[in-house]
């Protein structure tokens, strides 16, 4: 089986999350969509067609993928997906070559014969795909559509106990045997802790609510209290932190204090006490001490969230923030209800909470936004702190952030001229 992913315009709706990577490599539950599509099926092959910006990295990160390669394409049968479909059934062996499957009325996958590559490649995907479906079948399937990223969230506990059981179907792993070392609250079946997993004595985990699974070396310090639904991945460190429902933590993350259904998508940072609910962190974010969001509005009304800087009502009363890769926070920063921050953002507190919309490569410093730093010092920074974790910035990641940092000048521009309005706007 040959699959691509792929993404449609709504991609430029999931905000700083997405600005970085392909929408297929957005984490929700244990996996993101690539890793939960290809670990369920037997793939030969497969590519994925984003944003031609983030080509180049994507390469070097997922050297077996063929990316924005049409001509691949063109010489085989390939099953298209579009990226912000999560199905209910992780194996996709009973699709038909000759149907669309549709779910919420957005098409979601496509049997792409090889001939029809040239409807793709000559002009929009909207348009290519829209004269694609009237030679199909048209099948409506079951899955989740994500339109924004608060959805992930949302949709973050349900995804996590779908996860657990399919792993437990497929693999046949049996549930942790309790250690002395720690205790459990609810069915000893629900845990699952790696072998080489380092669990200090003290901790205690609470699966009446869902599974907690726990990924190979990651290691859990006394004092820890972990609910589920949560999955832990692998190489994370927990230091003395209560982590609520709702919580997903890729690889290599250093987590502390107070966490509620949240997604660290790997390599974060929020290491002291500090709260953070109902929010989406990226890589190489670092969150100071005592950093805190909120998530909640005082008068329990639907939250709304900048997007291309225009607020959306998003009908839930719990949003916390959605921050970008490599954005940084200084100690006691407060993050207000509904935030987006963009990569490459310095937050620096002022005795109050940060604006709801931070550009990229801005500085919030002392209650005044600004775009202050040379791109060069922003890349200094991220290169020092990817060496930390033995991980190579590479060419292609200079060209990424050079080409971001050009296309967010304007709304840099804007938002520094307009962050005193829009505060007093906000307070009302």
């Amino acid at each position: 089986m040959r699959i691509a992913f792929y993404e449609d315009v709504s991609a430029e709706q999931f905000g700083p999350i997405a600005l970085t990577r392909p929408l297929c490599e957005i984490r929700c539950g244990f996996f993101t969509q690539r890793e939960r599509i290809l670990n369920a099926n037997s793939v030969s092959e497969w590519g994925c067609f984003t944003r031609e910006q983030i080509k180049n990295v994507y390469s070097v990160e997922q050297p077996d993928a063929k990316v924005n390669d049409y001509q691949w394409l063109s010489k085989n049968s390939t099953l298209l997906i579009n990226s912000r479909w999560i199905p209910c059934s992780d194996s996709l062996i009973d699709i038909d070559s000759d149907e669309i499957g549709v779910c919420d009325e957005l098409p979601v996958y496509v049997t792409l014969h090889p001939d029809e590559e040239v409807l793709l490649s000559t002009g929009s995907w909207s348009e290519g795909l829209a004269r694609i479906a009237k030679t199909r079948r048209f099948v409506s399937v079951e899955g989740t559509v994500l339109e924004r990223p608060w959805d992930i969230i949302e949709q973050n506990s349900q995804q996590i106990i779908k996860d657990f059981e399919l792993i437990q179907q497929e693999t046949q792993k049996q549930s942790s045997k309790q250690s002395a070392k720690y205790e459990v609250i609810g069915h000893a079946s629900d845990l699952w802790v790696s072998e080489s997993a380092r669990i200090d004595p003290y901790v205690l985990f609470d699966v009446t609510n869902g599974p907690v699974f726990i990924e190979a070396d990651v290691h859990i310090s006394a004092f820890t209290k972990i609910s589920g639904p949560c999955y832990i991945g692998s190489g994370t460190e927990i230091i003395r932190a209560f982590i609520k429902s709702g919580v997903s933590a890729g690889p290599a993350c250093r987590l502390g204090g107070e966490i509620e259904a949240t997604i660290f998508h790997s390599h974060a940072n929020k290491y002291h006490t500090g709260f953070l609910g109902h929010s989406y962190i990226c890589p190489w974010v670092n969150l100071g001490a005592m950093t805190t969001n909120s998530d909640l509005k005082n008068d329990y009304s639907s939250v709304s969230v900048p997007v291309e800087s225009r607020y959306v009502k998003t009908g839930l009363s719990k949003v916390g923030c959605f921050i970008g890769d490599h954005a940084k926070t200084a100690l006691g920063s407060l993050f207000n209800t509904g935030t987006n921050v963009g990569p490459f953002a310095m937050m620096l507190p002022g005795g109050e909470l940060f604006p709801k919309e931070i550009p990229a490569f801005s500085r919030f410093w002392h209650g005044r936004l600004q775009d202050a730093w040379p791109l060069e010092r922003y890349l200094k920074t991220a290169e020092i702190v990817m060496a930390r974790r033995n991980i190579l910035m590479t060419e292609h990641h200079h060209a990424l952030y050079s080409s971001l940092f050009r296309n967010t000048q304007m709304d840099r521009a804007n938002l520094c001229s307009q962050i005193p309005l829009r505060k007093s706007q906000e307070s009302s």
